[in-house]
């Protein structure tokens, strides 16, 4: 099936929807991200939606291709057109070439949508993406230096893995996230206080997560998904600073980690793993950092 996703306007967008649609033959036109894939239903940060592409074409043909395509194969009940330009003679034409059309446009059991980037693409919706969850500031227990959820969402999809852990979980963002994904989630930090109100939070956003008092460094698990703490929160280890001390140390197969952009750590990451993706993620005008995603060499 060819699969189209509506991605936002955000760099890591495209890198999730390959992620988690897991799509080959994949080729960009402005937002629209377009690729071939089993139809999976999936929970993305950074897209509004996903779509069957049914057809693609030139726009000045579109109408010709409407009026011989099977509408009626791919309608399931009642439907909907949507479009992002004037969908009147679309619309038009569906609904005749239809045996018993039934329009509804509030809950629509088909929604039929017409994108326009350098072609005109004719897709079916597959699955608008559920909202993000709500700010951390909204939790019961609240760290100013906690993760936003999209972030943490889009993470959990990059690790491409059932089963997450989390060493530096903090208040629970990762591990939550994942837990309402389904995935197996697990999160461990050295503070009892933080592991508490991770457990709080947890149980408030009704997430199975396993969370437990442990040392990162001695943490193991195939696939790892986490924020580094800096600043007063990280420490020495030994000859190494903390940075590269964890990625020396890191036992996982597969690491999905943000760490502050900083090219020593870059380069500590590269001597250490197989640095596969490289973010940049602009929290605001004085703070940069990066997300890596790394797999063992």
């Amino acid at each position: 099936m060819m699969i189209l996703a509506h991605l936002k306007g955000v760099p890591l967008a495209e890198a999730e929807a390959l992620a988690a649609l897991q799509l080959k033959n994949t080729k960009r036109d402005g937002r629209f991200f377009i690729g071939e894939a089993e139809p999976r239903k999936v929970m993305l940060a950074y897209s509004h939606a996903v779509y069957e592409l049914l057809f693609s074409c030139d726009a000045a043909g579109l109408e010709k291709r409407c009026e011989v395509f099977d509408w009626q194969m791919y309608c399931r009940g009642s439907y909907a057109v949507r479009s992002s330009k004037s969908q009147v003679e679309l619309a038009d034409i569906i609904w005749r070439s239809l045996r018993q059309p039934k329009v509804d446009l509030s809950k629509p059991k088909t929604v039929f949508q017409f994108f326009f980037g350098r072609k005109a693409y004719a897709c079916r919706l597959l699955q608008e993406m559920p909202k993000p969850l709500p700010s951390t500031t909204s939790w019961p227990e609240f760290h100013p230096a906690s993760m936003d959820t999209r972030l943490a969402r889009a993470m959990v999809n990059l690790a491409q893995s059932k089963t997450i852990l989390d060493p530096f979980c903090g208040i629970g963002t990762i591990p939550i996230e994942a837990a309402l994904q389904d995935r197996k989630a697990m999160g461990s930090d050295i503070d009892p206080i933080m592991v508490k109100r991770a457990r709080i939070n947890a149980k408030h956003l009704k997430a199975k997560a396993a969370l437990k008092v442990a040392d990162a460094f001695k943490a193991n698990a195939p696939t790892m998904v986490t924020e580094l703490p800096f600043g007063k929160n990280s420490r020495m280890i030994g000859p190494d600073d903390f940075f590269e001390g964890f990625l020396k140390r890191c036992k996982a197969k597969r690491l999905v980690a943000v760490f502050p952009e900083d090219k020593k750590i870059l380069r500590a990451a590269k001597r250490h793993w197989k640095v596969e993706q490289h973010h940049t993620i602009r929290v605001h005008k004085s703070l940069t950092k990066m997300l890596l995603v790394c797999s063992q060499k």
